[in-house]
C-alpha cells in the first residue's frame, strides 16, 4: 500500500440516522477537537464552531420553508465557510448540488436550469456567474 494513505482495521460501524444528524452528534462528542483547516492560510475551526454557524444557517432556512423537498445549491471556491451551508442542507434532510466556480457562465446556466434550486449559496467572487 502507498506509504501516504493510512489505513486500520475495517469499521463495523452501522447508523439508522441521516447524514446530518450523523454530524450533528459527532460535533456534539467532539466538540473542541479539531474539525477543518483551510491549508491556503492556516486556519483550523473545531466542531463546535462548524456546528453552531451551520444550526444557524439551518434555522434559517428552515424560516424560509426549506424541506427536504428543496434542493440548495452552492458555488464557491473551497474555503472554512463551503461547509456550512452543505451541513445545513444535510441537517434538513435538504438535497444539496455544488457548482463548480470553474465552469462557465453558459454551462452553469444550463446545469441551475436543469435542478431548479430553492437556495444558492455563493461566495462573492463567484457571484457573477450565477446573476
Amino acid at each position: 500500500m502507498n506509504r501516504k494513505i493510512l489505513s486500520g482495521p475495517p469499521l463495523n460501524y452501522t447508523t439508522n440516522s441521516s447524514l446530518g444528524q450523523f454530524f450533528f452528534e459527532s460535533a456534539e462528542r467532539f466538540g473542541n477537537r479539531l474539525c477543518q483547516i483551510d491549508p491556503k492560510c492556516n486556519k483550523k475551526e473545531i466542531f463546535s464552531s462548524v456546528k453552531k454557524k451551520s444550526v444557524t444557517i439551518a434555522l434559517g432556512l428552515r424560516k424560509k420553508g426549506i424541506t427536504s423537498q428543496d434542493l440548495i445549491v452552492t458555488c464557491s471556491t473551497v474555503t472554512l465557510d463551503t461547509a456550512i451551508p452543505i451541513l445545513a442542507s444535510f441537517y434538513l434532510g435538504a438535497k444539496v448540488a455544488n457548482l463548480d466556480v470553474t465552469l462557465s457562465r453558459r454551462q452553469i446556466k444550463h446545469l441551475l436550469s436543469l435542478v431548479s434550486p430553492s437556495v444558492i449559496f455563493v461566495e462573492e467572487p463567484s457571484l457573477s456567474l450565477i446573476e
